[in-house]
């Protein structure tokens, strides 16, 4: 399983950022508890990168580094073989809230499958990230919407040619339900991302970020991806 989170890194995260970061160890945890249909420990791969698309030639480019913290290998991901990477990953996702306010998620995502790859900048020595067999998944954290207008059938569709097959990558968002207050501050209803999840299908999941902590949509997640590891239809 390849795994990127899309970070909303705007002046009003700072809270969800520290909780995301509190919760992925217990996230590392239960993906180190997960088995293939052969009864194998799952092999994964973690990323981040940030909302902001203000700067073309960074968009979607993974984090590896932190402030003042260890940000684990230099490589523009985390891995299973990296060992405890709860501590790495948490670091990376500090990115701060200095990022533009035009939160474009699933632009940012589809530049790190895509162009990034092409350009370098999320490969390690010439290897990718994206293995051929391995589900693509991605978790948006935001509370505003996707703010540009570029079609949502074409992120759907990016997201098929980056793979080959709907059901070799699975989609999750937690965002604005509904326009909210919460103890992480307020969040606006994120209707594109609502859309672009529903069209995903079974394979996507939305969850409200509107719950004042990410343990439960962190959980849905993983049930979400799980189930599309099980149903990956491999690469003939």
């Amino acid at each position: 399983m390849d795994i990127v989170f899309v970070v909303d890194n705007s002046g009003s995260m700072s809270q969800e950022q520290d909780n995301l970061a509190a919760n992925f160890p217990k996230f590392i945890t239960t993906l180190d508890g997960f088995r293939t249909k052969s009864g194998e420990p799952l092999d994964y791969r973690v990323a981040v990168t940030n909302t902001d698309a203000s700067k073309s030639s960074d968009t979607g480019k993974f984090r590896t580094s932190g402030t003042s913290c260890s940000a684990g290998p230099g490589r523009p991901w985390l891995e299973k073989a990296d060992g405890d990477i709860g501590p790495f990953f948490s670091c990376r996702a500090k990115m701060g809230t200095s990022g533009s306010a035009t939160e474009q998620g699933l632009e940012a995502m589809k530049h790190a499958v895509t162009s990034r790859v092409t350009d370098g900048s999320n490969s390690d020595g010439g290897k990718a990230f994206l293995r051929d067999d391995a589900l693509m998944a991605f978790l948006i954290l935001t509370d505003e919407d996707e703010t540009n207008s570029n079609s949502i059938d074409g992120y759907v569709q990016a997201f098929d040619n980056v793979k080959g097959d709907r059901s070799r990558w699975a989609a999750a968002a937690i965002a604005g339900e509904t326009s909210c207050n919460s103890t992480f501050g307020s969040a606006r209803e994120a209707k594109r991302l609502k859309e672009f999840i529903g069209k995903v299908g079974a394979n996507g999941i939305f969850s409200s970020i509107c719950a004042g902590d990410l343990t439960e949509g962190l959980t849905k997640a993983l049930n979400t991806f799980q189930g599309a590891c099980r149903n990956f239809v491999p690469v003939k």
